[in-house]
Protein backbone atom coordinates (compact mmCIF):
# COMPACT_ATOMS: atom_id res chain seq x y z
CA UNK A 1 0.00 0.00 0.00
CA UNK A 2 1.23 3.50 -0.88
CA UNK A 3 2.24 5.75 1.76
CA UNK A 4 1.09 9.29 1.88
CA UNK A 5 4.24 11.08 1.33
CA UNK A 6 4.13 12.63 4.74
CA UNK A 7 6.75 14.23 6.89
CA UNK A 8 6.10 14.33 10.74
CA UNK A 9 3.77 17.40 11.25
CA UNK A 10 5.90 17.59 14.67
CA UNK A 11 8.97 17.19 13.26
CA UNK A 12 7.86 19.86 10.63
CA UNK A 13 6.96 22.17 13.29
CA UNK A 14 9.85 21.65 15.24
CA UNK A 15 12.24 22.31 11.80
CA UNK A 16 10.84 25.43 11.46
CA UNK A 17 10.53 26.72 15.24
CA UNK A 18 13.95 25.84 16.20
CA UNK A 19 16.08 24.51 13.21
CA UNK A 20 19.10 22.27 13.68
CA UNK A 21 22.19 24.57 14.10
CA UNK A 22 20.50 27.55 15.39
CA UNK A 23 20.92 28.66 18.65
CA UNK A 24 18.43 28.96 20.97
CA UNK A 25 17.34 32.09 22.93
CA UNK A 26 19.51 31.89 25.95
CA UNK A 27 17.29 30.86 29.80
CA UNK A 28 16.53 33.51 31.59
CA UNK A 29 16.43 31.28 34.47
CA UNK A 30 19.10 29.42 36.48
CA UNK A 31 18.02 26.12 38.12
CA UNK A 32 17.14 27.62 41.60
CA UNK A 33 14.63 29.59 39.77
CA UNK A 34 12.73 27.03 37.85
CA UNK A 35 12.71 25.22 40.74
CA UNK A 36 11.18 28.53 42.85
CA UNK A 37 8.88 28.37 39.61
CA UNK A 38 7.92 24.80 39.83
CA UNK A 39 7.36 25.15 43.78
CA UNK A 40 4.66 27.75 42.92
CA UNK A 41 3.05 25.35 41.02
CA UNK A 42 2.75 22.66 43.67
CA UNK A 43 2.02 24.93 46.12
CA UNK A 44 -1.62 24.87 48.08
CA UNK A 45 -1.67 28.38 48.75
CA UNK A 46 -0.43 29.46 45.38
CA UNK A 47 -3.63 31.63 43.95
CA UNK A 48 -5.22 30.32 40.75
CA UNK A 49 -4.62 33.63 39.11
CA UNK A 50 -0.72 33.33 40.44
CA UNK A 51 -0.82 29.74 39.02
CA UNK A 52 -2.19 31.10 35.43
CA UNK A 53 0.77 33.60 35.81
CA UNK A 54 2.98 30.95 36.50
CA UNK A 55 2.25 28.67 34.15
CA UNK A 56 2.31 31.12 31.39
CA UNK A 57 5.82 32.19 31.58
CA UNK A 58 7.10 28.66 32.11
CA UNK A 59 5.31 28.37 28.73
CA UNK A 60 6.94 31.66 26.93
CA UNK A 61 10.38 30.17 28.33
CA UNK A 62 9.88 26.61 26.84
CA UNK A 63 8.90 28.55 23.60
CA UNK A 64 11.88 29.94 23.17
CA UNK A 65 14.79 28.50 24.76
CA UNK A 66 15.33 24.52 24.48
CA UNK A 67 17.50 24.89 27.33
CA UNK A 68 14.70 25.98 29.45
CA UNK A 69 12.48 23.42 28.44
CA UNK A 70 14.74 20.67 29.30
CA UNK A 71 15.80 22.21 32.28
CA UNK A 72 11.86 22.28 33.36
CA UNK A 73 11.32 18.60 32.40
CA UNK A 74 14.28 17.74 34.42
CA UNK A 75 13.24 19.29 37.20
CA UNK A 76 10.08 17.54 37.23
CA UNK A 77 7.79 19.64 35.43
CA UNK A 78 5.78 16.61 34.02
CA UNK A 79 5.46 15.24 37.43
CA UNK A 80 3.72 18.62 38.94
CA UNK A 81 1.84 18.96 35.28
CA UNK A 82 0.41 15.41 35.74
CA UNK A 83 -0.18 14.89 39.18
CA UNK A 84 -0.54 18.73 40.86
CA UNK A 85 -2.28 20.36 38.22
CA UNK A 86 -3.91 17.90 35.68
CA UNK A 87 -5.46 15.30 38.40
CA UNK A 88 -5.54 17.33 41.04
CA UNK A 89 -6.96 21.14 40.06
CA UNK A 90 -10.99 22.46 40.27
CA UNK A 91 -9.85 24.99 38.25
CA UNK A 92 -11.10 25.25 34.89
CA UNK A 93 -8.54 27.64 33.64
CA UNK A 94 -6.11 25.67 35.63
CA UNK A 95 -6.38 22.76 33.28
CA UNK A 96 -7.10 24.61 30.31
CA UNK A 97 -3.39 26.34 30.95
CA UNK A 98 -1.97 23.10 31.91
CA UNK A 99 -3.09 21.08 28.94
CA UNK A 100 -1.72 24.17 26.55
CA UNK A 101 1.68 24.18 28.52
CA UNK A 102 1.48 20.00 27.84
CA UNK A 103 0.57 20.51 24.38
CA UNK A 104 3.82 22.70 23.78
CA UNK A 105 6.50 20.73 25.07
CA UNK A 106 5.25 17.48 23.39
CA UNK A 107 5.28 19.22 20.28
CA UNK A 108 8.83 20.34 20.72
CA UNK A 109 10.30 16.95 22.92
CA UNK A 110 9.18 14.11 20.80
CA UNK A 111 10.41 12.12 23.39
CA UNK A 112 8.25 13.70 26.33
CA UNK A 113 5.45 11.15 24.60
CA UNK A 114 6.72 7.66 26.10
CA UNK A 115 7.35 9.69 29.48
CA UNK A 116 3.37 10.48 29.65
CA UNK A 117 2.19 7.58 28.41
CA UNK A 118 4.28 5.52 31.33
CA UNK A 119 3.09 7.58 33.63
CA UNK A 120 -1.12 7.27 32.98
CA UNK A 121 -1.93 10.27 30.49
CA UNK A 122 -4.33 8.18 29.20
CA UNK A 123 -6.16 7.94 32.52
CA UNK A 124 -5.98 12.34 32.57
CA UNK A 125 -7.38 11.81 28.52
CA UNK A 126 -10.00 9.78 29.46
CA UNK A 127 -11.56 11.71 31.77
CA UNK A 128 -10.81 15.10 30.62
CA UNK A 129 -12.45 14.09 27.38
CA UNK A 130 -15.42 12.65 29.22
CA UNK A 131 -16.18 15.89 31.26
CA UNK A 132 -15.28 17.71 27.71
CA UNK A 133 -18.06 15.91 25.62
CA UNK A 134 -20.15 16.30 28.56
CA UNK A 135 -19.75 19.71 28.86
CA UNK A 136 -20.29 20.01 25.27
CA UNK A 137 -23.73 18.57 24.40
CA UNK A 138 -24.59 21.81 27.24
CA UNK A 139 -22.59 24.30 25.22
CA UNK A 140 -25.71 25.96 23.78
CA UNK A 141 -28.18 26.37 27.17
CA UNK A 142 -29.02 29.66 27.90
CA UNK A 143 -27.23 30.16 31.17
CA UNK A 144 -23.71 29.50 29.09
CA UNK A 145 -22.01 32.35 28.28
CA UNK A 146 -19.66 33.34 25.23
CA UNK A 147 -16.46 33.17 27.63
CA UNK A 148 -17.13 29.30 29.28
CA UNK A 149 -17.89 28.38 25.53
CA UNK A 150 -14.61 29.90 24.50
CA UNK A 151 -13.23 28.00 27.43
CA UNK A 152 -14.86 24.74 26.82
CA UNK A 153 -13.55 24.69 22.78
CA UNK A 154 -9.75 25.72 23.60
CA UNK A 155 -9.98 22.60 26.42
CA UNK A 156 -11.18 20.22 23.90
CA UNK A 157 -8.96 21.79 21.67
CA UNK A 158 -5.61 20.85 23.56
CA UNK A 159 -6.75 17.54 24.19
CA UNK A 160 -7.27 17.10 20.51
CA UNK A 161 -4.07 18.41 19.98
CA UNK A 162 -1.96 16.04 22.54
CA UNK A 163 -4.34 12.82 21.51
CA UNK A 164 -2.77 13.60 17.63
CA UNK A 165 1.05 14.53 19.44
CA UNK A 166 0.70 11.22 20.79
CA UNK A 167 0.04 9.32 17.76
CA UNK A 168 2.76 10.55 15.75
CA UNK A 169 5.14 10.51 18.40
CA UNK A 170 4.93 7.26 20.65
CA UNK A 171 6.20 4.18 19.14
CA UNK A 172 3.76 2.33 16.36
CA UNK A 173 3.51 -0.78 18.78
CA UNK A 174 2.11 1.23 21.51
CA UNK A 175 -0.08 3.36 19.56
CA UNK A 176 -1.65 0.37 17.57
CA UNK A 177 -1.81 -2.02 20.40
CA UNK A 178 -2.19 -0.11 23.32
CA UNK A 179 -3.76 3.41 22.35
CA UNK A 180 -6.06 2.57 19.54
CA UNK A 181 -7.65 -0.04 21.89
CA UNK A 182 -8.01 1.97 24.46
CA UNK A 183 -10.00 4.77 22.03
CA UNK A 184 -12.38 1.98 20.93
CA UNK A 185 -13.11 0.52 24.48
CA UNK A 186 -13.86 4.08 25.86
CA UNK A 187 -15.91 4.73 23.14
CA UNK A 188 -13.70 8.37 22.69
CA UNK A 189 -13.24 7.53 18.69
CA UNK A 190 -17.18 7.60 18.14
CA UNK A 191 -17.58 10.94 20.48
CA UNK A 192 -14.58 12.61 18.53
CA UNK A 193 -16.86 11.99 15.27
CA UNK A 194 -19.62 13.21 16.79
CA UNK A 195 -18.58 16.67 17.26
CA UNK A 196 -20.19 19.58 15.38
CA UNK A 197 -18.07 22.69 16.49
CA UNK A 198 -16.04 23.57 12.92
CA UNK A 199 -12.65 24.51 14.84
CA UNK A 200 -12.83 21.40 16.59
CA UNK A 201 -14.31 18.86 13.46
CA UNK A 202 -10.73 20.10 12.15
CA UNK A 203 -8.61 19.24 14.58
CA UNK A 204 -10.41 15.43 14.80
CA UNK A 205 -10.50 15.43 11.04
CA UNK A 206 -5.88 16.49 11.21
CA UNK A 207 -6.06 13.73 13.90
CA UNK A 208 -7.89 10.74 11.31
CA UNK A 209 -5.44 12.27 8.43
CA UNK A 210 -2.93 11.86 11.12
CA UNK A 211 -3.64 8.34 12.42
CA UNK A 212 -4.66 6.81 9.19
CA UNK A 213 -1.30 7.35 7.60
CA UNK A 214 1.02 5.88 10.41
CA UNK A 215 -1.88 3.21 11.46
CA UNK A 216 -3.30 0.43 9.21
CA UNK A 217 -5.06 -0.67 12.29
CA UNK A 218 -6.58 2.32 12.55
CA UNK A 219 -7.33 2.69 8.70
CA UNK A 220 -9.14 -0.53 9.14
CA UNK A 221 -11.05 0.90 11.92
CA UNK A 222 -13.01 3.57 9.73
CA UNK A 223 -12.83 1.72 6.13
CA UNK A 224 -16.31 1.71 6.27
CA UNK A 225 -16.99 5.44 6.85
CA UNK A 226 -16.98 8.21 4.28
CA UNK A 227 -16.30 11.53 4.93
CA UNK A 228 -18.33 13.98 3.15
CA UNK A 229 -16.42 16.71 1.50
CA UNK A 230 -17.43 19.90 3.67
CA UNK A 231 -15.93 22.61 5.59
CA UNK A 232 -12.86 24.81 5.18
CA UNK A 233 -10.27 24.84 2.38
CA UNK A 234 -8.40 23.08 4.89
CA UNK A 235 -10.85 20.62 6.33
CA UNK A 236 -11.58 19.31 2.76
CA UNK A 237 -7.87 18.76 2.54
CA UNK A 238 -8.06 16.56 5.14
CA UNK A 239 -11.08 14.53 4.00
CA UNK A 240 -10.02 14.06 0.59
CA UNK A 241 -6.70 12.56 1.93
CA UNK A 242 -8.47 10.41 4.69
CA UNK A 243 -11.15 8.83 1.53
CA UNK A 244 -8.07 8.46 -0.61
CA UNK A 245 -6.61 5.84 1.96
CA UNK A 246 -10.24 4.68 3.01
CA UNK A 247 -10.49 3.91 -1.15
CA UNK A 248 -6.71 2.42 -1.20
CA UNK A 249 -7.47 -0.03 1.85
CA UNK A 250 -10.83 -1.08 -0.25
CA UNK A 251 -9.33 -1.61 -3.02
CA UNK A 252 -11.33 1.12 -5.07
CA UNK A 253 -8.99 2.84 -6.78
CA UNK A 254 -9.41 2.86 -10.06
CA UNK A 255 -7.32 5.32 -12.97
CA UNK A 256 -10.95 7.62 -13.51
CA UNK A 257 -10.76 7.78 -9.36
CA UNK A 258 -7.09 9.07 -8.79
CA UNK A 259 -7.94 11.60 -11.53
CA UNK A 260 -11.19 12.90 -10.23
CA UNK A 261 -9.24 12.61 -6.58
CA UNK A 262 -6.30 14.70 -8.38
CA UNK A 263 -9.39 17.13 -9.35
CA UNK A 264 -10.30 17.51 -6.05
CA UNK A 265 -7.10 18.50 -4.67
CA UNK A 266 -6.83 21.04 -6.91
CA UNK A 267 -10.23 22.61 -7.02
CA UNK A 268 -10.07 22.80 -2.96
CA UNK A 269 -6.38 24.75 -3.57
CA UNK A 270 -7.85 26.99 -5.88
CA UNK A 271 -10.70 27.96 -3.91
CA UNK A 272 -8.91 30.78 -2.10
CA UNK A 273 -6.51 32.94 -3.74
CA UNK A 274 -3.56 32.66 -1.50
CA UNK A 275 -4.04 28.95 0.27
CA UNK A 276 -2.58 28.47 3.86
CA UNK A 277 0.69 27.09 3.79
CA UNK A 278 -0.89 23.59 6.09
CA UNK A 279 -3.49 23.31 2.97
CA UNK A 280 -0.57 23.69 0.37
CA UNK A 281 1.38 20.64 2.56
CA UNK A 282 -1.90 18.43 2.75
CA UNK A 283 -1.82 18.45 -0.87
CA UNK A 284 1.49 17.87 -2.12
CA UNK A 285 1.42 14.69 0.12
CA UNK A 286 -1.53 13.83 -1.61
CA UNK A 287 -0.55 14.63 -4.76
CA UNK A 288 2.79 12.80 -4.11
CA UNK A 289 1.00 9.45 -3.25
CA UNK A 290 -2.19 10.00 -6.31
CA UNK A 291 1.53 10.01 -8.63
CA UNK A 292 3.42 6.73 -7.00
CA UNK A 293 -0.63 5.10 -7.11
CA UNK A 294 -0.84 6.33 -10.83
CA UNK A 295 2.39 4.89 -12.32
CA UNK A 296 0.74 1.56 -11.63
CA UNK A 297 -1.64 2.21 -14.09
CA UNK A 298 -0.87 5.48 -16.38
CA UNK A 299 -3.11 7.12 -18.49
CA UNK A 300 -3.76 9.69 -20.74
CA UNK A 301 -5.69 12.09 -18.60
CA UNK A 302 -3.34 12.13 -16.06
CA UNK A 303 -0.29 12.90 -17.72
CA UNK A 304 -2.21 15.75 -19.17
CA UNK A 305 -2.95 16.92 -15.32
CA UNK A 306 0.60 16.44 -14.65
CA UNK A 307 1.67 18.87 -17.49
CA UNK A 308 -1.28 21.23 -16.84
CA UNK A 309 -1.51 21.43 -13.19
CA UNK A 310 0.86 19.34 -10.88
CA UNK A 311 4.04 20.37 -12.83
CA UNK A 312 3.29 24.10 -12.46
CA UNK A 313 2.15 23.70 -9.11
CA UNK A 314 5.66 21.96 -7.75
CA UNK A 315 8.00 24.13 -9.97
CA UNK A 316 6.60 27.96 -9.27
CA UNK A 317 8.88 28.35 -6.03
CA UNK A 318 10.30 25.23 -6.01
CA UNK A 319 11.22 24.27 -2.19
CA UNK A 320 10.29 21.35 1.06
CA UNK A 321 7.09 19.32 -0.12
CA UNK A 322 7.00 20.75 -3.33
CA UNK A 323 10.60 19.24 -4.40
CA UNK A 324 9.45 15.62 -2.61
CA UNK A 325 6.60 15.53 -4.69
CA UNK A 326 8.90 16.92 -8.22
CA UNK A 327 10.62 13.58 -7.22
CA UNK A 328 7.60 11.25 -7.55
CA UNK A 329 6.90 13.16 -10.80
CA UNK A 330 10.06 12.64 -12.23
CA UNK A 331 10.18 9.44 -11.35
CA UNK A 332 6.52 9.36 -13.16
CA UNK A 333 7.62 10.95 -16.22
CA UNK A 334 10.82 8.68 -16.90
CA UNK A 335 8.79 5.98 -16.26
CA UNK A 336 6.41 6.66 -19.16
CA UNK A 337 8.76 8.47 -21.63
CA UNK A 338 7.77 11.98 -20.68
CA UNK A 339 11.05 13.52 -19.90
CA UNK A 340 12.37 16.06 -22.55
CA UNK A 341 15.97 17.75 -22.38
CA UNK A 342 14.27 20.76 -22.17
CA UNK A 343 12.79 19.62 -18.88
CA UNK A 344 15.67 18.53 -16.92
CA UNK A 345 17.78 21.71 -17.83
CA UNK A 346 14.77 24.11 -17.00
CA UNK A 347 14.09 22.01 -13.42
CA UNK A 348 17.98 22.12 -12.35
CA UNK A 349 17.77 26.04 -13.24
CA UNK A 350 14.93 26.23 -10.62
CA UNK A 351 16.85 23.81 -8.42
CA UNK A 352 16.32 25.55 -4.86
CA UNK A 353 19.76 26.36 -2.37
CA UNK A 354 19.95 23.66 -0.43
CA UNK A 355 19.37 24.29 3.49
CA UNK A 356 21.64 22.79 5.51
CA UNK A 357 19.86 23.53 8.40
CA UNK A 358 17.25 20.56 7.68
CA UNK A 359 18.53 17.65 7.50
CA UNK A 360 15.24 16.19 5.21
CA UNK A 361 15.25 19.55 2.85
CA UNK A 362 19.08 18.34 2.12
CA UNK A 363 17.99 14.76 1.32
CA UNK A 364 14.75 16.23 -1.01
CA UNK A 365 17.63 18.25 -3.04
CA UNK A 366 19.78 15.27 -3.56
CA UNK A 367 17.25 12.72 -4.55
CA UNK A 368 15.65 15.76 -6.99
CA UNK A 369 19.28 16.16 -8.44
CA UNK A 370 19.49 12.18 -8.53
CA UNK A 371 16.64 12.31 -10.51
CA UNK A 372 17.42 14.68 -13.07
CA UNK A 373 21.42 13.11 -13.16
CA UNK A 374 20.05 9.54 -14.20
CA UNK A 375 17.98 11.45 -16.78
CA UNK A 376 20.24 13.59 -18.33
CA UNK A 377 23.53 11.05 -17.47
CA UNK A 378 25.37 13.18 -14.88
CA UNK A 379 26.34 15.94 -17.66
CA UNK A 380 24.87 18.82 -16.39
CA UNK A 381 26.07 18.51 -12.19
CA UNK A 382 27.75 20.90 -10.59
CA UNK A 383 30.87 19.78 -8.53
CA UNK A 384 30.42 22.52 -6.22
CA UNK A 385 27.48 20.83 -5.13
CA UNK A 386 28.37 17.00 -4.83
CA UNK A 387 31.60 18.64 -2.41
CA UNK A 388 29.12 20.38 0.01
CA UNK A 389 27.17 17.45 0.06
CA UNK A 390 29.99 15.33 1.17
CA UNK A 391 31.14 17.24 3.76
CA UNK A 392 27.70 17.67 4.98
CA UNK A 393 27.04 13.72 5.59
CA UNK A 394 30.54 13.52 6.84
CA UNK A 395 29.15 16.11 9.51
CA UNK A 396 26.09 14.04 10.20
CA UNK A 397 27.97 10.76 11.24
CA UNK A 398 29.08 11.84 14.86
CA UNK A 399 26.49 8.62 15.74
CA UNK A 400 25.77 10.29 19.63
CA UNK A 401 23.16 10.84 21.81
CA UNK A 402 21.83 13.84 19.53
CA UNK A 403 22.04 11.58 16.46
CA UNK A 404 18.61 11.28 14.39
CA UNK A 405 19.33 7.74 13.10
CA UNK A 406 16.15 8.05 10.65
CA UNK A 407 17.30 11.36 9.37
CA UNK A 408 20.89 10.11 9.17
CA UNK A 409 19.84 6.22 7.24
CA UNK A 410 17.89 8.64 4.77
CA UNK A 411 20.94 10.61 4.04
CA UNK A 412 23.36 8.15 3.59
CA UNK A 413 21.36 6.21 1.05
CA UNK A 414 20.29 9.41 -0.75
CA UNK A 415 23.68 10.42 -1.12
CA UNK A 416 25.27 6.92 -1.61
CA UNK A 417 22.68 7.01 -4.30
CA UNK A 418 23.45 9.72 -5.72
CA UNK A 419 27.30 9.81 -6.03
CA UNK A 420 27.40 7.09 -8.79
CA UNK A 421 24.71 8.58 -11.28
CA UNK A 422 27.49 12.02 -11.68
CA UNK A 423 30.25 9.93 -11.29
CA UNK A 424 31.15 10.48 -14.83
CA UNK A 425 31.96 14.44 -13.76
CA UNK A 426 34.44 13.97 -11.20
CA UNK A 427 38.08 14.14 -11.43
CA UNK A 428 40.11 11.85 -9.53
CA UNK A 429 40.55 14.27 -6.45
CA UNK A 430 36.62 14.20 -6.48
CA UNK A 431 37.02 10.26 -6.24
CA UNK A 432 39.25 10.41 -3.90
CA UNK A 433 37.25 12.59 -1.71
CA UNK A 434 34.50 10.30 -1.86
CA UNK A 435 35.95 7.00 -1.58
CA UNK A 436 37.43 8.58 1.62
CA UNK A 437 33.39 9.43 2.91
CA UNK A 438 32.36 6.29 1.60
CA UNK A 439 35.25 3.97 3.64
CA UNK A 440 36.33 5.68 6.56
CA UNK A 441 33.45 7.84 7.20
CA UNK A 442 30.53 5.83 6.53
CA UNK A 443 31.59 2.31 6.58
CA UNK A 444 34.43 1.99 9.00
CA UNK A 445 32.68 4.60 11.20
CA UNK A 446 29.45 2.67 11.27
CA UNK A 447 30.99 -0.49 11.83
CA UNK A 448 33.36 0.96 14.68
CA UNK A 449 30.13 2.56 16.76
CA UNK A 450 28.54 -0.46 16.23
CA UNK A 451 31.22 -2.51 17.79
CA UNK A 452 31.44 0.18 20.95
CA UNK A 453 27.89 -0.13 21.68
CA UNK A 454 27.71 -4.11 21.03
CA UNK A 455 30.99 -4.08 23.86
CA UNK A 456 28.06 -2.05 25.95
CA UNK A 457 24.44 -3.91 25.62
CA UNK A 458 23.30 -6.82 23.99
CA UNK A 459 22.43 -6.81 20.26
CA UNK A 460 18.33 -6.54 21.44
CA UNK A 461 19.17 -2.94 23.30
CA UNK A 462 21.52 -1.89 20.63
CA UNK A 463 18.86 -2.14 17.99
CA UNK A 464 15.94 -1.06 20.19
CA UNK A 465 18.47 1.99 21.11
CA UNK A 466 19.52 2.76 17.18
CA UNK A 467 17.41 0.95 14.77
CA UNK A 468 18.93 -0.59 12.29
CA UNK A 469 20.80 3.09 11.18
CA UNK A 470 24.81 0.92 11.46
CA UNK A 471 23.33 -1.90 9.00
CA UNK A 472 21.47 1.11 6.98
CA UNK A 473 25.21 3.12 6.45
CA UNK A 474 27.35 -0.13 5.80
CA UNK A 475 24.84 -1.19 3.36
CA UNK A 476 24.49 1.67 1.76
CA UNK A 477 28.48 2.45 1.61
CA UNK A 478 29.54 -1.07 -0.06
CA UNK A 479 27.15 -0.64 -2.37
CA UNK A 480 28.58 2.80 -3.34
CA UNK A 481 31.68 0.97 -3.20
CA UNK A 482 30.59 -1.33 -5.82
CA UNK A 483 29.94 1.69 -8.27
CA UNK A 484 32.64 3.55 -7.74
CA UNK A 485 35.16 0.29 -8.34
CA UNK A 486 32.97 -1.56 -10.31
CA UNK A 487 35.60 -1.62 -13.62
CA UNK A 488 39.12 -0.85 -14.42
CA UNK A 489 38.83 3.05 -14.08
CA UNK A 490 41.94 5.07 -14.26
CA UNK A 491 41.70 5.56 -10.39
CA UNK A 492 41.56 2.04 -9.90
CA UNK A 493 45.00 0.74 -9.98
CA UNK A 494 46.10 3.23 -7.47
CA UNK A 495 42.77 3.83 -5.17
CA UNK A 496 41.55 0.08 -4.95
CA UNK A 497 44.92 -2.05 -5.59
CA UNK A 498 47.26 0.42 -3.51
CA UNK A 499 49.26 -0.84 -0.39
CA UNK A 500 46.10 1.33 1.83
CA UNK A 501 43.91 1.09 -0.61
CA UNK A 502 40.09 0.35 -0.82
CA UNK A 503 40.44 -3.37 -1.55
CA UNK A 504 42.63 -3.87 2.05
CA UNK A 505 40.17 -2.02 3.54
CA UNK A 506 37.39 -4.18 3.02
CA UNK A 507 38.79 -7.24 3.14
CA UNK A 508 39.38 -6.77 6.66
CA UNK A 509 35.99 -5.40 7.25
CA UNK A 510 34.55 -7.72 5.53
CA UNK A 511 34.14 -10.18 9.03
CA UNK A 512 32.53 -7.50 11.08
CA UNK A 513 30.15 -7.06 8.22
CA UNK A 514 29.33 -10.46 8.39
CA UNK A 515 29.17 -10.52 12.00
CA UNK A 516 26.74 -7.43 11.55
CA UNK A 517 24.41 -9.75 9.47
CA UNK A 518 24.28 -12.51 11.85
CA UNK A 519 23.29 -10.36 14.62
CA UNK A 520 20.24 -9.41 12.65
CA UNK A 521 16.93 -11.40 13.98
CA UNK A 522 14.81 -12.44 10.96
CA UNK A 523 11.73 -12.73 12.60
CA UNK A 524 12.34 -9.26 13.69
CA UNK A 525 13.30 -7.60 10.45
CA UNK A 526 13.29 -10.10 7.54
CA UNK A 527 13.71 -6.88 5.11
CA UNK A 528 16.95 -5.29 7.19
CA UNK A 529 17.62 -9.50 7.58
CA UNK A 530 17.62 -10.21 3.49
CA UNK A 531 19.13 -7.00 2.55
CA UNK A 532 22.67 -7.85 4.63
CA UNK A 533 22.57 -11.29 3.25
CA UNK A 534 23.12 -9.85 -0.22
CA UNK A 535 25.52 -7.17 0.97
CA UNK A 536 28.05 -9.92 2.67
CA UNK A 537 27.53 -12.04 -0.89
CA UNK A 538 28.46 -9.99 -3.23
CA UNK A 539 31.20 -8.66 -1.15
CA UNK A 540 32.60 -11.61 -1.14
CA UNK A 541 31.92 -11.98 -4.71
CA UNK A 542 33.36 -8.75 -5.59
CA UNK A 543 36.84 -9.08 -3.20
CA UNK A 544 36.91 -11.67 -5.87
CA UNK A 545 36.71 -10.47 -9.09
CA UNK A 546 39.14 -7.81 -8.14
CA UNK A 547 41.60 -9.65 -7.23
CA UNK A 548 41.71 -11.05 -10.88
CA UNK A 549 42.43 -7.66 -12.28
Amino acid sequence: MAKLKKRSRNAQARQKHNPIGQKNIPATSNNQKILETIDKLKSTTTSVNEKLITINHILVQCNNSEEARKAYLKNDLGKVLLNDLLKNSSYDEILVSSLDLLSHILSEEPEFAIYLWRNSIWDILEKNFTNGFNSLSHMNDEKVNVISKDLLISYLEHLITILDNLIMELPSDIVESQLLVKLQESKLLESLFEIKVPKLVTLVLQFTYDFATISSAFLNTISHKTFELQGSTLAKAYIIGINLQIMEINKALTPTILNQITEEIFKNLESESTPSEEVVDISLDLLSTVIELESENPNKAFNELCNTKILPLVTNNLNGKKLLCLNNLLIYYQANNLVTNELIEGLLQLAPEVDFSDIDAVVDVINFRAHCATISGGAAENITFVNEIAKYTDSQLKFDEFTDGGAVSRLVIAVCAYFPQVKDTFQIENIKDITVLAVEKILLNAINSYKSELSKMNISKLHNKWGYLFETCVAAAVILIFELYDDDYPYNRELYHGSNGVGNVIENAFEDINKMYKNVDKNKNVQVKNEMREIVENLKRFIEYKKSE
